[in-house]
């Protein structure tokens, strides 16, 4: 007892050490504290005297700015009056000398304004004069210049009134003698002009007639009744060549007929180098047995050419959409062909720009199948990065499902994905023959003359993301295994995916089925913000869920679903109506909705009731407010999606 009474004074005296060493630092904080405090007291006192001198210092500013003021205005004023006189004093600088009037200055300023307003008047006057002259003097001026005299001839003449007059009549009669000769000379104009145009009339008109030119004026009244015999003479031979001319017509217009009768020719343009022969009969018969057998010849041929097109159209227009366009294209044109050469000769144009297109086709074709093949290593290389890609994106998967475990040293994977990955170069080889394949069978395609869209298809199908991972692994089977909790955490193990899903029970499944989930969700999170720079770890997740707890209420499964919301930094917001304890102390934070029965008549509310177990994890902004739902249709997606 001693022992622990002596023992229990050490401990107690060591306290009391402790607290006497804490009040000892209390008083020379204290007294450091007083002297700080006295210092500040003096500080206050000198900052208050500092700003009563810089209070009297604004006031006497601003009683010197006000008389500073007062100053400007009376100088502003001084100035003014200044130049008031200086103004005046020019009005008079420059004035001659005068005797010197009586009177005060208000005075003679008015007698200055009154002799200044009376010579603006006069000088007005006499500028008025001086316009009216100069416009006299160039009205003067303009009259001789019309009149063609200089100034040397006038400029001795003396005016006399009444020559004037005498000069003004004559000029006035001389005037009214040539207008009169003036309409004369028009009416001449007139008449000549009337008679040459007379003149050329009927000459043409003896031109049109085809008459001989008229005779020389010299010749005129020469030897009329020889001229006239000759004349009645030369209508007998152009009647007899009429006749002639008139017959040949009549034989020429049975001959249309006839050959109208074998072809029409109404669109035809006659052979600009076609000469009729001495027997048009026997050359007509010529032409119509050459015509015929040309006509044979043609329907021939176009039937001939009429089956080949049907066995192209019915042996190609299947096989590739270009051929379907050019057949129907040319279908319309195929069907008016037979009714004219304007048909055929549409046709014609037609199958040339189709014959040229084809041409083109088969070049981009042939471009196509050597850029093929030159870029077959490009493909190989670019093939086995994108399976390499998706491996690499695998593991990062699965090394977002590991996770720490309560009851384990080391974390685990809660979704292990086997691909086995070592030689780099024999993975190149597979790629390479793979893509040989891949090549081997589009060139079978095309030969074929399959459409695009299924030549497409094919290629999309060989070159996906699971094709080229299989390449790149050398097998079609990638084992996927799930970890599976046990009660015991000894006896949990991976097991495979199949397994899992057909053997586990529905809790350990809805286990499996989020940590694939909150695996999946940090690997989209990681690889959206991997160029951002910010780290992923620091963004937190919300899940919504309703009834989870259905399938897994036990402890040993709910804990480590809460271990792994907490490792992916996941707020998990639960919808259910089970209370049982190993659910209810997962959360810090529930809200909980009940019914009651009013105190009155029996009816009934809905009472939310906040229960909080730890109020340091839950922040303020954590309330229930409102909730909005959505629906939306979704498509499940495949593990090895081509978009992945």
């Amino acid at each position: 007892e001693l022992t622990d009474q002596l023992h229990s004074n050490k401990e107690e005296t060591g306290e009391g050490a402790g607290l006497l060493r804490d009040y000892s630092d209390f008083l020379q904080k204290n007294q450091d504290y007083q002297v700080s405090l006295r210092r500040l007291e003096g500080i206050d006192q000198e900052m208050g005297k500092a700003r009563e001198e810089g209070a009297e210092l604004e006031r006497e500013g601003k009683k010197l700015a006000r008389e500073l003021s007062s100053l400007q205005m009376s100088l502003a004023e001084r100035s003014n009056r200044e130049k008031e006189v200086y103004t005046r004093y020019l009005q008079v600088d420059k004035a001659k000398a005068a005797p010197r009037e009586e009177g005060s200055v208000a005075e003679l300023e008015k007698r200055l304004e009154v002799l200044q307003l009376q010579h603006r008047e006069s000088l007005g006057s006499l500028e008025e004069q001086k316009k009216e002259k100069a416009k006299e003097l160039e009205r003067k001026s303009r009259d001789l210049t019309k009149v063609g005299l200089s100034f040397e001839e006038y400029q001795d003449v003396i005016y006399d009134e009444a020559r004037a007059d005498w000069l003004d009549g004559e000029i006035f009669r001389l005037e009214k003698m040539r207008e009169i000769e003036n309409r004369e000379a028009s009416t001449a104009q007139a008449a000549v002009a009337g008679a040459e145009s007379s003149l050329k009339h009927a000459l043409e008109e003896i031109k049109r007639l085809g008459a001989v030119e008229p005779l020389a004026p010299a010749e005129i009244k020469g030897d009329f009744a020889a001229r006239s015999r000759q004349v009645d003479d030369r209508m007998v031979e152009l009647e007899k060549e009429s006749r002639q001319l008139t017959n040949r017509i009549s034989k020429y217009i049975r001959l249309q007929e006839t050959a109208a009768r074998v072809a029409d020719l109404g669109d035809i343009e006659p052979e600009p180098g076609f000469q009729l022969g001495e027997d048009p009969e026997g050359q007509l018969r010529s032409l119509e047995s050459a015509y015929r057998k040309v006509e044979t010849e043609t329907r021939e041929q176009w039937e001939g050419i009429n089956r080949q097109y049907f066995q192209l159209q019915s042996e190609y227009k299947g096989k590739k959409q270009h051929f379907a366009d050019i057949f129907n294209g040319l279908s319309p044109l195929w069907e008016k062909a037979g009714t004219g050469f304007t048909g055929c000769y549409y046709l014609y144009e037609r199958v040339l720009q189709q014959q040229e297109m084809l041409r083109n086709l088969l070049r981009v074709y042939e471009t196509r199948l050597a850029n093929l093949e030159r870029s077959k290593q490009d493909m190989v290389r670019q093939s086995f990065f994108h399976g390499l890609q998706i491996y690499e994106e695998l593991n990062k998967i699965a090394e977002c499902s590991r996770v720490r475990i309560r009851g384990k040293a080391r974390p685990v994977e809660m979704l292990r994905i086997d691909m086995q990955f070592d030689d780099r170069e024999k993975a190149m080889e597979q790629m390479k023959g793979y893509i040989d394949q891949c090549i081997a069978i589009v060139r079978e395609d095309f030969r074929q003359g399959k459409k695009a869209d299924e030549v497409q298809k094919t290629i999309s199908r060989l070159m996906s993301s699971r094709e080229l991972l299989n390449q790149l692994l050398g097998t079609e089977r990638i084992p996927i295994s799930a970890y599976k909790i046990e009660l015991n955490m000894e006896h949990s193990r991976h097991k495979a995916w199949e397994d899992a899903i057909r053997e586990n029970s529905g809790g350990e499944k809805f286990v499996v089925f989020f940590s694939v989930l909150a695996a999946l969700m940090s690997y989209t999170r990681e690889s959206t913000m991997a160029g951002t720079g910010v780290d992923s770890s620091d963004v937190s997740r919300v899940l919504v869920m309703d009834n989870p707890f259905g399938p897994i209420s036990s402890e040993h499964l709910l804990q480590p679903l809460f271990d792994i919301a907490e490792k992916h930094n996941t707020q998990l917001i639960c919808l259910s109506d089970l209370k049982q304890s190993s659910i209810m102390n997962c959360f810090n934070l529930i809200f909980m909705l009940k019914v009651r029965t009013g105190a009155m008549g029996g009816s009934e509310y809905l009472k939310i009731e906040e229960e909080i177990k730890n109020d340091l994890s839950v922040t303020g902004d954590e309330n229930l407010e409102k909730a909005i739902f959505r629906s939306f249709d979704h498509r499940q997606i495949t593990f090895f999606e081509d978009g992945f």
